[in-house]
């Protein structure tokens, strides 16, 4: 028997998990759940439904990776003398880059062929020649075939950053993906004791102490897996379900439909009941509750104790999607505020924006200032100067043979490409259409987030498939917001301010619901 602590957040990820067990021909295949919260509930519940009724979800498989067809061209060449056409035909037969445009796949050969004479100033040369005129390409110089066997593979060589304090004192060390997701200012736990980002500078973060502050980045976990697209849409689907007729129920009658429906025990259903119950009282109050429907985009414009407007979106599409909602929301109202800092926090069922103390805006006009036409546009900003570019930069330029991390048989350190890259990071990021710069780009947007989904979910919006619900100022938060609060306020490492917070949260709602009715 498998034993899942918290989601695995996909239906076809649990299936394949739960399949580990029971490896024989006669033998079942069993797994047991166990959610560590009440969001994690509600998605297992649906989750294993999902599963049992063979729901699965959409395969995401990306499209043109540019890197990729970089190592495959130079494969290409080492074998034999290669026509243009008959190479574009024969890459374009992959399903990964079935829709590839030749201007994209020119323009790969082109780099590949050192086409971009300055960048031999940074050590990057040609690894083929490349006759247009003539319409063919193929291997350029002896190590062609030593630098592709020596350096191919598409897994990134990641390492641990080093933390030190102004005074030159380590202080630890975090994961590389952790890093790249911060910026100056935000407050992190590392040895249970928080500290402010300060700059960073390759593989080093300089961070001062920040004593008696609360941590504004929740805690890192390099394993926690974002909830599938599809998945979180049938979320949504039955929680709305829920919420809309829930309170016309007997509490025995719709914990037994859960016990039967679901398979589950009474406590547990019980548990599903008073969260779903709770959460339909409060939306109640708020007047919103009767124009709830599947996909609505739910928007909460909380107080919190020190008086910070905090705009809680409400969209149940995944994170990979919210982390792009998210930053292009958070760059319309900087703007509108001239530039403001405003600190996000990102989860599978939401987003929120932080406003500093005494700031202001008006969530209807920011949701207004975001569309289909200007959320790439917006989610791209926000991520130019920031760690995560550079360093996702390196990773395309090793996988595109610009970086070698493997040269006569020795291994180059990380740190020492990581430099490198910053150095040709600056010098090629002004070239239109780059082919290394494009596929970084996608690679951020489209991998590590989901940019794709994000503009599905803007134009039904527009549509009026999703609409917008905003809630009226209040300093009680939903009871669905409560973890998405708690992740921002606190760090798991600091067990007793997340109780003492949760348990805050809920009296505040329950002493709300019983001063309305």
């Amino acid at each position: 028997c498998v034993v899942q602590i918290g989601s695995p957040k996909s239906v076809t990820r649990a299936i394949q998990r739960v399949g580990r067990s029971g490896h024989s021909l006669e033998a079942a295949s069993k797994g047991v759940f166990i959610p560590m919260e009440r969001d994690d509930l509600l998605e297992v519940l649906v989750m294993s439904k999902a599963a049992e009724t063979g729901r699965l979800d959409n395969v995401y498989i990306p499209e043109n990776p540019l890197d990729v067809l970089a190592q495959h061209v130079v494969g290409m060449s080492v074998e034999k003398k290669w026509s243009i056409d008959e190479a574009y035909r024969l890459v374009k037969n992959s399903y990964n880059f079935r829709s590839l445009d030749r201007e994209a796949f020119i323009g790969v050969l082109r780099y590949l062929s050192g086409y971009y004479r300055h960048l031999e100033g940074y050590k990057v040369y040609g690894k083929i020649w490349l006759d247009e005129a003539e319409g063919i390409f193929g291997r350029r110089g002896n190590l062609a075939r030593v630098i592709y066997m020596t350096n191919t593979g598409t897994i990134p060589d990641m390492a641990m950053v080093k933390v030190f304090t102004r005074d030159n004192r380590p202080v630890g060390n975090i994961e590389e993906e952790f890093f790249e997701r911060l910026s100056p200012g935000d407050i992190f736990l590392l040895g249970g004791k928080p500290y402010k980002c300060v700059k960073s500078r390759l593989m080093k973060l300089i961070v001062e102490p920040a004593e008696g502050e609360k941590p504004t980045v929740p805690q890192w976990f390099s394993e926690m897996l974002p909830l599938s697209y599809d998945l979180a849409n049938m979320i949504d689907e039955f929680r709305v379900r829920e919420l809309q007729t829930i309170l016309f129920d007997r509490k025995d009658d719709r914990v037994k439909h859960y016990m039967e429906f679901f398979k589950i025990d009474r406590k547990t259903a019980i548990a599903l009941y008073d969260y779903l119950r709770i959460t339909a009282e409060y939306f109640s109050n708020m007047g919103v509750l009767p124009y709830i429907r599947k996909g609505s985009l739910i928007i909460e414009n909380y107080l919190d104790d020190s008086g910070r407007q905090v705009v809680i979106f409400h969209s149940l599409v995944g994170r990979r999607v919210n982390d792009v909602l998210s930053r292009a929301y958070a760059v319309a109202a900087s703007n509108m505020l001239g530039s403001v800092s405003i600190q996000i926090s990102v989860s599978d069922n939401g987003f929120l924006l932080i406003l500093p103390p005494k700031y202001r805006v008006d969530p209807e006009k920011v949701v207004k200032s975001v569309n289909s036409s200007n959320l790439y546009e917006l989610a791209l900003s926000s991520i130019e100067k920031t760690d995560m570019l550079k360093h996702r930069f390196r990773h395309v330029a090793v996988r595109s043979f610009m970086i070698l991390r493997n040269y006569k048989g020795h291994e180059v350190m990380v740190s020492k490409l990581q430099l490198n890259s910053e150095h040709i990071l600056k010098a090629i990021k002004d070239l239109k259409d780059f082919p290394v710069m494009k596929e970084t780009y996608r690679e951020i947007l489209e991998d590590a987030m989901d940019v794709k989904n994000a503009l599905r979910f803007m134009s039904e919006v527009e549509d009026g498939l999703r609409s917008p619900l905003i809630c009226k100022p209040n300093r009680v938060a939903s009871p669905i917001s409560h973890s998405l609060l708690v992740s921002s306020f606190t760090d798991v490492v600091l067990m007793e301010d997340k109780r003492t917070l949760l348990e805050r949260l809920h009296k505040e709602v329950l002493a709300a619901i019983h001063a309305v009715n």
